[in-house]
């Protein structure tokens, strides 16, 4: 994801990303270090990305902790997390698959901005851990959003450079049948659902895009302005009269400037009741969902059988990364692929 645009897609672009890089670049603190995450403990069999201040090269793949907690889940995940190939020189992915007990909870951030790795990071760390401290099924919508609130405050209260710096942030939580998904910004989560010999797409996250009726009617009735800028791809959302903050998500953790344009960390929240078809689940940034369809992920995938999770979701990785050479001459977003088979 782009600086302090969000979400700069193609570098058919130039015109008015260097003009907002440009006003960016006048209004943005400088990055700052890492803080210390505030204590919450994840579970012992807990396996995630971990945050590198080294700058990175196109399709390194990302610093994982835990890696070895993978025999613990029963070989039956996977998990891919590579930088792409942009201007900015940090993975700003992140992803988390912790189990506490029977509770499975996966997770996929992607930052943006000059320290969208870093809140990223943090969202990693804190989000998890905060949904499975206390758990309670029958509050667990309200625990859910009041986890997403304390990380979005914590983030702001970080010292991070948070006017333009966001992430996304996608949850799953998956408890015997029942399964929950949380999420604000344009990570997706998908099902793979075997029906009649085949694999079905059921998809579980809607976007976040500023030009969705309901979207638009709450950052309009805030003061913020939606257009699409010449050249430009997506819409975005800037205070009238000016070319920030350039947001192309209209739910966010961080991105201070665009909250007071109408921007929400309010995550959409979905469950549902898992049968004996629903066999894996997809989640992924979109560097993966830009190019590749919901169905054509989930028929890819379910050419595999689940002790061989990690190859299914490295070859998925790559297609995606093949893709985006293609369609964006050689510019490459960051790509995250969490997958987990439920049967």
């Amino acid at each position: 994801m782009g600086s302090c645009t969000a979400k700069a897609k193609s570098p058919s672009h130039p015109l008015h990303l260097d003009l907002l890089d440009l006003e960016a670049k006048e209004s943005c603190p400088t990055p700052t270090t890492p803080i210390e995450v505030p204590s919450s403990a994840l579970p012992e069999h807990t396996i995630k990305g971990q945050l590198s201040e080294a700058l990175q090269q196109p399709s390194d793949d990302k610093q994982v902790c835990g890696r070895e907690q993978v025999g613990e889940m029963v070989l039956r995940v996977g998990f891919a997390c590579r930088m792409g190939r942009k201007a900015e020189r940090f993975n700003q992915d992140d992803f988390c698959l912790t189990r506490k007990g029977d509770l499975l909870l996966l997770s996929v951030f992607d930052g943006h901005g000059p320290d969208g790795h870093r809140v990223a990071a943090y969202a990693r760390d804190r989000l998890p851990a905060l949904l499975l401290d206390g758990y309670n099924e029958r509050l667990l919508e309200f625990h859910i959003k009041e986890a997403f609130e304390n990380v979005h405050r914590e983030v702001l209260e970080s010292g991070y450079s948070c006017e333009l710096s966001g992430t996304t942030a996608l949850v799953v939580v998956v408890d015997g049948n029942k399964l929950i998904s949380a999420h604000v910004g344009d990570s997706k989560a998908v099902l793979g659902k075997h029906v009649n010999g085949e694999y079905v797409a059921e998809i579980l996250t809607k976007d976040h895009k500023p030009n969705y009726i309901k979207e638009r009617v709450r950052i309009e009735a805030c003061g913020g302005e939606i257009k699409r800028l010449p050249r430009d791809i997506p819409d975005r959302i800037f205070k009238p009269g000016t070319g920030l903050p350039g947001l192309s998500l209209s739910r966010a953790i961080g991105d201070q400037a665009a909250h007071c344009l109408g921007v929400t960390h309010i995550p959409e929240v979905t469950s549902l009741t898992l049968t004996p078809s629903h066999s894996f689940i997809l989640l992924c940034s979109d560097g993966v969902w830009e190019f590749i369809s919901p169905q054509d992920a989930v028929s890819l995938v379910g050419q595999f059988q689940p002790h061989h999770a990690q190859e299914a979701v490295e070859k998925l990785a790559n297609l995606a990364w093949q893709k985006w050479e293609v369609e964006e001459h050689q510019r490459v977003d960051d790509i995250t692929v969490v997958l987990a088979y439920l049967t």
